[in-house]
């Protein structure tokens, strides 16, 4: 009898074992299947904000006027002079000091110098291979319709006539959420790190962490870089005409170099590498190496 109880007691143990282990395995299907859930309504959401980003941006660039009225050679000019003085001024602050009595500060603009030397490496030749003056742009485009043309130079809107030259047309917002906010405009600020007014050379778009960054155009990958320091993980992209884009701070980099890339296209995720106080997209828009600000293509 007390042999039988025994084996009775271990038999409910065993099976209040199993019970606890079905248990625990269904619970843990659940959580995943959660997560799965999660992860799928995350994915629609995005496709959906994608879709609807470019339905938007569809209609907005058959309405494509911003640069209407503007002399785009005295703006490439004027910008041209801004970033020759950003130059200058990092140039006088790291040209003096030995390595011994460089400050953060000092060395953050040491390694702004070198980022500019880099990307003028990396765009310079292909400038060569294309020299294309803004005249000479300006002129082989077509008049845009209900555009004024009376000022002395014709605008660049005049590419929104062809669709080909509209898709090579930096015009594109560099993420499917279009409502993300502007944290630091183009132009001249305060450097976070610097702590100097220094030419901010593009936009820094707010972003949740591996949010989708796209590319602005069509173009050809002529970077990926993948750094501590400065710009962080990035990515140029070069377009007809003299135009480039940047796109800074990656978490991930779904491209390489050499890649041929189309407008809208997944290019990577935003991040908070290189010189960064926050997750956020640092976007620039060049034009024969000029930083020129975005708001006059796409923001």
């Amino acid at each position: 009898m007390i042999k039988f109880s025994c084996l009775k007691a271990v038999s409910l143990l065993e099976h209040k074992s199993l019970i606890i282990l079905v248990f625990v395995y269904i619970t843990t299907i659940n959580i995943g299947r959660g997560q799965n859930d999660n992860y799928q309504q995350f994915v629609n959401e995005q496709q959906s904000n994608y879709e609807q980003f470019v339905s938007n941006r569809t209609a907005e660039a058959n309405e494509f006027i911003k640069m209407n009225n503007i002399d785009f050679e005295s703006y490439v000019n004027s910008h041209q002079k801004q970033y020759k003085n950003y130059i200058t001024s990092l140039y006088t602050m790291v040209k003096e000091l030995p390595e011994n009595k460089k400050t953060e500060p000092i060395l953050a603009a040491e390694n702004e110098l070198n980022d500019e030397q880099e990307i003028s490496k990396v765009i310079t030749p292909l400038l060569k291979l294309e020299p294309k003056k803004v005249q000479e742009i300006e002129a082989e485009k077509p008049p845009a319709k209900n555009i004024k043309q009376n000022t002395k130079s014709e605008t660049i809107v005049a590419s929104k006539t062809s669709e080909t030259s509209l898709n090579n047309y930096p015009n594109l917002f560099p993420s499917p959420k279009i409502e993300l906010p502007i944290t630091s405009p183009f132009g001249v600020r305060n450097h976070p790190i610097i702590h100097k007014k220094l030419l901010h050379k593009g936009v820094d778009i707010a972003c949740p962490l591996g949010t989708q960054v796209l590319a602005a155009a069509d173009g050809v990958i002529i970077r990926v870089q993948k750094i501590k320091r400065g710009y962080g993980n990035n990515i140029i992209i070069h377009h007809e005409n003299g135009y480039t884009t940047l796109y800074a701070h990656l978490s991930t980099i779904e491209v390489e170099k050499g890649e041929k890339i189309k407008k809208g296209e997944v290019i990577g995720k935003s991040g908070n590498t290189g010189l960064s106080t926050g997750p956020h997209l640092h976007f620039e828009v060049r034009f024969n190496e000029v930083p020129l600000d975005p708001k006059l293509f796409v923001l």
